[in-house]
């Protein structure tokens, strides 16, 4: 009789490096390899016989291994696994407040209104929304408003008057903050005016553009079209609605919300109304600044090197105000012009005489340019061996001119033509460069600009209403 094919193997029989647990049925003639290793884990069920022509042994051993494997990673997976915690919105209180106060605007919330109201047909094009309400037709007044502020106080218009010492020149700045504030508020009241009187009017007219006085002014370059260019601000209701106040300068090639006023306060405008006042372009020679004379310009470079006033505006009795189209800093050289890219020399504020106006008399005091070469034109009413005399007279001469001139023609008391030759005045022009206008020093370590820092000056800036010092 044959023994029984399986013969159970006792527990925790240990055979080479394997470790084999109770229930696991192997036949005696079963050779388990040293070096094929059964963990300790995995589980094999009891009824589970390993018959020899059905499984062979190692690939028992694979399967296991593999489901162990499979196990492994579950576990690693579960293991691994955390919960991602919710991350809740954060109300952006700023973006909100800003979409809810743009939405609320009349002329957002308008615009929207409309546009779901109006219905246009297939194939029309839908028009701008900003196009849709044009302003109705309006008046015009082209008076300087300034003047409405002088009648009520001169002080609106410049204030602290008395620091401006009489027989001077100065340089303020316009305050266009002020001006479009005033302007706007003159048009607004004007709309209200009109309406009350039955005007059709939707209030939105530009009824006064012009605060400064631009009558009798010509530049080189002047056109009968040259009307709206000399306007202070543009239609108010073209603003763009980004510009701030200050920024509508209608007149100003360059952009610049400010733009320099001459000042001049005494009798010589009075003496002389005629008088020429032009700024002209200074330039760096031997540490010096000079002009180059405008005989000398051609008619290009003249409207380049010549910049005559835009406007005007008076304070009596003796107060004239002047605007360039010129900033502080330009006129004193920290900054340059877009003709003159790179020069800091700053400009030149010229007071002349008109040539061709005869003007006949003596200079009050004796003070020649060359004493060892006089003429005639140095002559003064104190040349009389010191006495006063109340009228020419040609057979009293003057001590220091008693043989003819020789670089003038004309002796003195021969005929009518030489006295009118002799006592004929030249043309006088003054030429003042802004820095000597100006209040405080610039040294070449503040701004690294080589000029004679014995006259170059900055500007201090004093807040006022229209004009600031």
């Amino acid at each position: 009789m044959r023994p029984n094919p399986v013969t159970p193997i006792k527990p925790n029989i240990i055979t080479g490096n394997n470790t084999i647990r109770p229930g696991i049925v192997i036949k005696p003639d079963v050779v388990i390899k040293p070096d094929v290793v059964i963990k300790p884990d995995v589980v094999v069920r009891p009824d589970v016989v390993v018959r020899p022509d059905v499984i062979k042994p190692s690939d028992f051993i694979n399967v296991a291994n593999q489901n162990y494997k499979v196990a492994y990673t579950d576990y690693n997976v579960r293991f691994n696994y955390r919960e991602t915690p919710e991350v809740k919105p954060v109300a952006d209180i700023k973006t909100l407040a800003g979409k809810t106060i743009e939405a609320l605007k009349p002329s957002t919330a308008y615009k929207k209104m409309l546009g779901g109201m109006v219905v246009w047909g297939a194939g029309v094009l839908k028009p701008l929304v900003d196009d849709i309400l044009p302003a109705m037709a309006y008046p015009d007044f082209p008076a300087p408003t300034y003047k409405l502020l002088v009648d009520r106080d001169k002080e609106l218009l410049l204030p602290n008057l008395h620091l401006i010492q009489p027989n001077t020149f100065s340089l303020l700045r316009t305050n266009q903050k002020f001006i479009e504030s005033y302007m706007t508020g003159l048009n607004f009241e004007m709309g209200r005016e009109l309406l009350w009187r039955e005007y059709p009017t939707d209030m939105r007219g530009s009824y006064f553009r012009q605060f400064w006085d631009v009558k009798g002014f010509i530049t080189p370059d002047a056109t009968s079209q040259d009307a709206e260019a000399l306007k202070d601000i543009a239609p108010i209701h073209k603003w763009p609605s980004a510009n701030k106040l200050g920024k509508n300068n209608a007149r100003d090639k360059e952009g610049d919300s400010e733009q320099l006023v001459f000042v001049i306060r005494g009798e010589l405008l009075k003496k002389f109304p005629n008088t020429v006042i032009y700024a002209q372009k200074a330039f760096k020679k031997e540490n010096k600044w000079e002009i180059v004379p405008p005989d000398e310009l051609s008619e290009a470079d003249l409207a380049k090197h010549v910049r005559f006033p835009l406007y005007q505006a008076e304070l009596p009795p003796d107060i004239k105000l002047l605007g360039f189209d010129l900033t502080i800093e330009e006129a004193a050289g920290v900054k340059t012009v877009t003709d003159f890219p790179g020069n800091k020399e700053g400009w030149f504020f010229i007071v002349a005489e008109v040539p061709g106006e005869p003007r006949f008399g003596m200079d009050i005091n004796f003070d020649p340019n060359k004493p060892t070469s006089l003429t005639w034109n140095d002559l003064s009413w104190k040349n009389f061996n010191g006495e006063t005399i109340p009228f020419v007279s040609g057979q009293k001469s003057p001590s220091a001119f008693t043989v003819a001139d020789t670089n003038t023609k004309g002796t003195w008391g021969r005929s009518a033509a030489d006295m009118a030759s002799i006592l004929l005045q030249r043309p006088v022009m003054v030429a003042i460069h802004a820095t000597e206008m100006l209040d405080k020093e610039i040294t070449e370590k503040n701004n690294g600009i080589i000029f004679n820092t014995n006259l170059m000056k900055e500007y201090v800036q004093y807040k006022t209403n229209v004009l600031k010092r």
